[in-house]
């Protein structure tokens, strides 16, 4: 790892991709099972397309926006595969439709959980920042809000 890496920066920089945690792979060994599943068992009419979508959800908001785009390409694919595999007979319509669904679903998903961490951290500055300023005063310091009331304080002959 460079010893020059800029957390700050890293974190202020607009991306669309985010490194997985574990919740990604275990979403994305749950696709790859439940299209096993469909292939093994014969019941994607049982399970249909639907089947994906919790797996899509999770991979959309745990990896961002590139990786629920990416789950929801591999959910539809999955679908195609295991409904040429059964026999099933697909439309152009059938086909558009559930890859809009799982792009929706993903993407959008992505961008909600892009819009949740990014909140944790302007709200995870604001308490340091804070913490900062009781903790470099040397007289004291007392917060209030709007009406007065106080919230935290610190006085210097504290303990």
């Amino acid at each position: 790892m460079n010893r020059d890496y800029d957390a700050a920066v890293a974190v202020r920089s607009l991306s669309f991709v985010r490194r997985p945690t574990a919740v990604t792979f275990v979403a994305a060994a749950g696709l790859g099972l439940t299209f096993g599943v469909m292939i093994a068992f014969d019941v994607l009419s049982t399970l249909g397309a639907i089947a994906f979508t919790p797996w899509v959800a999770l991979i959309g908001f745990d990896a961002g926006i590139v990786g629920g785009a990416l789950a929801s390409l591999a959910a539809t694919s999955f679908w195609v595969v295991a409904a040429n595999e059964q026999n099933i007979a697909n439309s152009t319509n059938q086909l558009l439709v559930r890859f809009i669904f799982f792009g929706i679903l993903g993407v959008g998903l992505g961008l909600v959980g892009a819009r949740l961490r990014g909140s944790e951290r302007s709200q995870s500055n604001i308490a340091a920042l804070q913490s900062a300023l009781i903790d470099s005063t040397l007289d004291g310091i007392c917060l209030t809000d709007a009406d007065g009331k106080i919230l935290t304080g610190w006085h210097s002959t504290a303990p």
